[in-house]
């Protein structure tokens, strides 16, 4: 008894072995996480955003406590010089006489929502205040260290672009 295989099935047998290997190989590979410094997950950049001066200027903002002009020092800290121009001129009375005057609050990175291009950013964050999570879009710039930091938050209009 004598089998006989065209040179098509032949080729489509090879190739679709060739294929369910690939597949294999590739899960293999992602399961033992070997691509992941290709691959970088998102919890990853965040970890890496957290000690950016807008994050702890964007903290001490929601966070005010002490004499006012040191509160003021701490948030300008993290900000781009016009954007502590405007929080002084503008928000610093109203914040520092709202009812957030002595609580603590926390910032965290999510995820970047646009880049312009001169550079600058909208990220999205999120501030916990009193067990409360609220998105805070903001608008970073880089200094020469490549230090992002906070120019201004967004109003509630501008924001619901990015949601």
């Amino acid at each position: 008894m004598e089998i006989t295989l065209s040179k098509k099935t032949l080729t489509n047998a090879v190739s679709g072995l060739l294929i369910v290997l690939a597949v294999l190989g590739g899960y293999y590979v992602w399961s033992q996480g070997l691509l992941q410094e290709w691959f970088p997950r998102a919890e990853a950049v965040q970890a890496a955003q957290a000690d950016e001066p807008a994050l702890t200027s964007l903290e001490s903002m929601y966070s005010p406590s002490g004499e006012r002009a040191e509160w003021e020092a701490r948030v300008c800290a993290g900000m781009s010089e016009k954007g502590c121009v405007v929080f002084k001129g503008m928000y610093a009375e109203a914040i520092w006489k709202s009812p957030q005057n002595g609580r603590t609050a926390s910032a965290a990175f999510i995820e970047a929502a646009e880049t312009f291009e001169d550079g600058s950013q909208i990220w999205k964050t999120e501030m916990t205040l009193d067990g409360t999570v609220l998105p805070v879009y903001i608008h970073v710039v880089q200094n020469e260290e490549g230090k992002w930091l906070l120019n201004r938050v967004l109003f509630e209009q501008e924001a619901k672009k990015y949601e």
